[in-house]
């Protein structure tokens, strides 16, 4: 892969890339191709091939791009889930990227892996230390909660923090399918009382 060197070459690089994510949450990686990707770009095949080597390239690329937005999109959700306010912040979040999105996209990460996991170890990785990081994050806050006294003493926080990851995957996918909100809202305020229900 060849690293553009120029504004120009950033930003065609970048758009490349934008648009086969789109292409990608409506059809599929594998059920796009090369010549719609170029198309919906705006972008010659030339180009293409200059900063990607192939289309398992670019599907690796868009895939890291989309970790890296996401996890800066939370990133000042995930310093404060020590506390109840946190955790509500999280679902109001949530729910508001699902309706922005018009419950079209869901989790473009979890869609992504969940199509190529089992053919591309890098994708199936990359994304294992995307929950990974989310997980820690959720870790990290509810273990400050337990130690000032606000969760029982025998919280499992690993296990809780896994189930957190589960119920917003889970409330993304359901969305992306019903067209809807409800049942997502429905699962994370169901989560919040659970996680409530371990108050010390």
């Amino acid at each position: 892969m060849n690293r553009p060197t120029t504004r120009k070459g950033c930003e065609t690089r970048e758009r490349i890339m934008v648009c086969a994510a789109r292409l990608f949450a409506r059809q599929g990686a594998r059920g796009t191709s090369i010549d719609e990707i170029l198309t919906e770009s705006g972008t010659g095949k030339s180009q293409f091939y200059h900063y990607f080597r192939d289309k398992d390239e670019l599907i690796r690329s868009v895939h890291a791009m989309q970790i890296e937005r996401m996890l800066a999109l939370h990133s000042v959700i995930f310093e404060q889930l020590d506390s109840w306010e946190g955790f509500e912040l999280l679902n109001d979040t949530v729910l508001h990227l699902l309706e922005s999105q018009r419950f079209q996209d869901g989790c473009p990460i979890g869609s992504l892996a969940s199509e190529l996991a089992t053919s591309d170890e890098l994708v199936r990785m990359d994304t294992e230390q995307y929950f990974d990081r989310k997980k820690a994050a959720i870790v990290r806050g509810l273990t400050a909660m337990k130690l000032r006294g606000e969760l029982r003493p025998d919280t499992d926080v690993q296990g809780l923090a896994d189930f957190v990851v589960v119920v917003l995957q889970g409330a993304k996918l359901l969305s992306k399918v019903r067209r809807s909100a409800d049942c997502a809202q429905a699962s994370l305020r169901h989560m919040l009382l659970y996680l409530q229900s371990h108050r010390s």
